[in-house]
């Protein structure tokens, strides 16, 4: 138990640990990129334009200012490039967490069935996956199917599919809410990738700045959701790592033990040596 516990806290950090390189990347990173290259289209736009001013006369400037635009709207467009290839790289991650947790509930489900009875092993519907590139990025529905989580048994055993992990969730919780995260980023990837591919030939300046202001607000990561799952899993762990340190201090804690208290002997009555003689009448 101590084994699946402490594998799936660990794969559970690691999701966290992606989504936090994931607003690296996609917010701190290339959401700037972004501006950059869009400011850098609309500057090409004027240059083509014809209207100079005092520098119609200059076509060596022309020259000049329309050649180092394109150098940096280049430049900037291979960044952008590298920045997708990276939070592809998250994503694919992310998978990875909620196939090794899906594998590991399909352990439990098996070791379970096979101390009751010997039965077919079961395994995950979703095979692994392909790891996605730039260029096949499907339809999120498309993304992976989910495998159907096992019914209510019998606990049994001293961990089963069922058994809470910590205090109150079992193993298939954990699961569901991995997937449902990771159906967010795999729409927000592929919104990602339609903004790209239409920036790059797209001409209208309204359309380019839409387009700065809908990445940077990520419309398909629900972040209070996410929060509200975080805040579950974080309570689940404190609330089973309080309980197992009261009961090590329970259990580590000397007793004290009170000896025997011993009857105190009172010294006998002795008559003074100036009292009177009893006499018998």
């Amino acid at each position: 138990r101590e084994h699946v516990v402490g594998r799936v806290q660990t794969l559970l950090n690691t999701h966290t640990h992606l989504r936090g390189l994931w607003n690296t990347t996609a917010l701190t990173n290339a959401a700037p990129l972004l501006l950059r290259y869009v400011t850098c289209t609309i500057q090409l736009q004027y240059t083509k334009s014809g209207h100079w001013g005092v520098l119609d006369t200059r076509d060596d400037v022309r020259e000049r200012v329309e050649r180092k635009l394109h150098s940096k709207h280049s430049k900037i467009a291979a960044k952008l490039n590298a920045n997708f290839h990276e939070l592809i790289g998250h994503y694919n991650k992310m998978k990875e967490v909620a196939e090794s947790l899906e594998q590991l509930h399909y352990s439990l489900l098996n070791a379970y069935l096979d101390a009751i009875t010997p039965q077919p092993q079961l395994q995950p519907q979703s095979q692994a996956s392909t790891p996605l590139t730039s260029t096949s990025v499907p339809s999120p529905t498309h993304l992976f199917s989910r495998s159907p989580l096992s019914s209510p048994l019998p606990t049994t055993s001293p961990l089963t599919p069922d058994t809470p992990l910590w205090t109150s969730r079992p193993l298939a919780h954990f699961v569901g809410w991995i997937h449902e995260m990771n159906n967010m980023y795999s729409q927000e990837l592929y919104f990602r990738k339609v903004i790209l591919d239409d920036a790059k030939i797209q001409h209208n300046r309204e359309i380019l700045i839409t387009y700065v202001s809908a990445w940077e607000t990520q419309p398909y990561i629900d972040t209070d959701r996410i929060t509200a799952i975080q805040d579950t899993i974080t309570t689940e762990i404190a609330m089973a790592s309080s309980s197992a340190a009261l009961a090590s201090t329970t259990t580590t804690t000397p007793t004290t033990t009170t000896p025997p208290t011993t009857p105190q002997r009172h010294s006998q009555h002795r008559p003074s040596p100036n009292a009177s003689p009893y006499r018998a009448s």
